[in-house]
């Protein structure tokens, strides 16, 4: 989907929805809820120095469950509202085609990404603020 900003005539593509990430205390609870009263197929996870975490594909959207202790401090973008606060912390993480682009059309808007794009995995991201002052992720697609 192209949508022009009409504030300074560019067009940008946001391609998808691309994470869903809960962030808890407790994982396992809260995966248990969600494979139970939603029948999301979570899976157990662990890798690097991080606590077991749960996800599954739901279509194109990487659904995950992690451990609020494996980002606090830890990472760029993370806080805001719901800081430090699982009940409330929810980072959503747009995709778009090309990272480069995507910066410019910041730039043009005058809105700085919080970090520079940073590789993970099987993609690029950088995380941006909304108005409410949470976290907005923004990453190549997955692949």
């Amino acid at each position: 989907m192209a949508v022009s900003c009409h504030c300074t005539g560019v067009t940008i593509a946001t391609s998808s929805l691309a994470v869903i990430l809960l962030i808890t205390e407790e994982t396992e609870r809260t995966a248990d809820f969600y494979r139970q009263v939603l029948g999301l197929p979570l899976e157990g996870q662990q890798h690097d120095d991080s606590h077991r975490h749960y996800a599954c594909r739901l279509g194109s959207v990487y659904f995950t469950i992690q451990c609020l202790g494996d980002f606090a401090g830890k990472e760029p973008g993370f806080g805001g509202v719901g800081a430090g606060k699982a009940s409330d912390s929810v980072q959503l993480c747009f995709s778009v085609p090309n990272m480069d682009e995507f910066l410019k059309h910041l730039r043009s808007l005058k809105v700085e990404p919080l970090h520079a794009p940073i590789p993970f995995e099987h993609t690029t991201f950088t995380t941006l603020r909304d108005p409410d002052g949470r976290a907005v992720r923004v990453m190549t697609p997955w692949g």
